[in-house]
């Protein structure tokens, strides 16, 4: 460990005594400097700090090494003076440390066989929703509808598509790569079982009838709901395992505290106990 001498400040190395340091004794370390200047540039990333550091000059090194023995020397004062005493910020980032850790501890990327050994078990997470892509014209429900329909159907000229063909339709012409639940609200489930059965085509296909009359359909899309093969979605299987072992690992962490703690409840908070007036 190497050791910085600040000002008229001596820093020594404790010489294997047994008794805790004083609080007023700072020890600056390259280790928790560096850790520090981390924090400070919010940079994880790229060249290690450890060469960075190297590359500073002796005046920069000297003010990091000051804004260091600053910070603890303002952290351990608002401690002596209990500022973190009921402090719900500083709870919440004690637990999301601890949490941190129980996450990660002990926790090495999954190899391909375990990888494929989850997808094998949770294939269905994967399942892929069917997509559908068509344009459409629309007649509105009424008397005529039908008729209208079949004119359309038996007139070139009046080719879906045209200006004037059809009535205006509530929401969309043209729809893409959308599932049947993203399709069911603009059209109804029948209209959506019908459409499924068709094969893509470039002529109009139906009519077909939806809650809010009929359609004539141009398919362009039509693929089935599927489960895609393990290598396509690797990444998505590897995140998934990690997250799996983060949440065994917190598990793991709050079993064995239940273990450790004893809990109590209050006489007001028993089940028997009532608000007085």
């Amino acid at each position: 460990m190497v050791f910085f001498a600040v000002g008229g400040v001596l820093f020594v190395l404790a010489s294997g005594q047994d008794e805790p340091a004083p609080q007023n004794h700072i020890m600056v370390e390259k280790a928790a400097l560096l850790e520090f200047w981390q924090y400070r540039q919010r940079r994880f990333s790229g060249d290690p700090a450890e060469l960075r550091w190297d590359g500073l000059s002796a005046d920069a090194k000297q003010a990091l090494i000051e804004a260091f023995i600053e910070e603890e020397m303002l952290v351990r004062e608002a401690r002596r003076l209990g500022l973190e005493t009921n402090d719900y910020i500083i709870r919440r980032r004690l637990v999301q440390k601890l949490d941190f850790i129980a996450e990660n501890q002990a926790m090495e990327p999954p190899d391909d066989a375990e990888l494929k050994a989850w997808y094998d078990s949770n294939s269905s997470m994967y399942r892929v929703s069917a997509r559908l892509s068509f344009r459409h014209l629309f007649i509105k429900a009424g008397p005529q509808a039908e008729e209208r329909m079949q004119r359309i159907k038996t007139r070139p000229a009046q080719t879906p598509g045209v200006t004037g063909a059809g009535d205006p339709f509530p929401y969309h012409k043209t729809y893409l790569n959308r599932t049947p639940a993203q399709l069911s609200d603009h059209f109804g489930e029948a209209f959506i079982r019908t459409l499924i059965s068709l094969t893509p085509s470039k002529d109009w296909q139906g009519p077909i009838v939806s809650t809010h009359g009929l359609h004539l359909v141009r398919l362009e899309v039509n693929e089935p709901a599927h489960i895609p093969p393990f290598e396509m979605v690797r990444n998505l299987v590897a995140h998934d395992v990690q997250q799996q072992a983060a949440q065994t690992g917190k598990t793991r962490l709050l079993d064995g505290l239940k273990n450790r703690y004893q809990v109590e409840l209050a006489e007001d908070m028993q089940p028997h106990a009532r608000t007085q007036d």
